[in-house]
């Protein structure tokens, strides 16, 4: 793969990642994934194709960029949801996060959230997916994966504005 093709599929997803940005700003689309999707994958393949039919790409190079924009692309759009916190198992790991390392007891999330988002097994899922870890106690505490994710979240949403006040 050549630095071309790299850059070139890499400022394909950025536009993509920008025009997301500035939708977000601007106003909150009704159906996310739709968005996301037109943003980080179609945008992209728009871009691409319109360098390809300019010349400015042959073929192979254009089809190896929309490879990686799309891979790219696929994996913010995997991760997006959990940078709003709103699976469940995210939005979990946030309370425990939040509760410290004396840890959250089972009973105080039932108390906070909904059975809706309880139901399930989705505190099976964050011992079980290694996001938190049990003590004897039967306390929530967040394990070194839980950790490293929302750390990663975190440094997304303040790349992107979001824990900017004014934002």
């Amino acid at each position: 793969m050549s630095i071309g093709i790299l850059i070139t599929g890499i400022s394909a997803c950025l536009a993509g990642w920008l025009l997301h940005l500035a939708w977000w700003r601007l106003s909150r689309p009704i159906d996310d994934l739709r968005a996301l999707l037109a943003c980080l994958i179609l945008f992209p393949l728009v871009i691409l194709s319109v360098l390809f039919l300019l010349g400015s790409l042959s073929f192979h190079a254009c089809f190896l960029s929309l490879v990686l924009s799309t891979s790219l692309g696929s994996a913010y759009i995997f991760w997006y949801p959990a940078a709003q916190a709103a699976s469940p198992t995210m939005l979990i790991t946030v309370l425990v996060a939040q509760a410290g390392g004396k840890g959250c007891p089972e009973e105080a999330l039932k108390s906070v959230l909904t059975e809706k988002v309880l139901s399930g097994n989705s505190l099976d899922s964050l011992v079980g997916e290694q996001f938190a870890s049990e003590d004897s106690e039967g306390n929530l505490q967040l394990a070194s994966r839980g950790k490293r994710t929302l750390k990663f979240i975190h440094f997304l949403r303040k790349s992107a504005g979001f824990d900017d006040p004014k934002g």
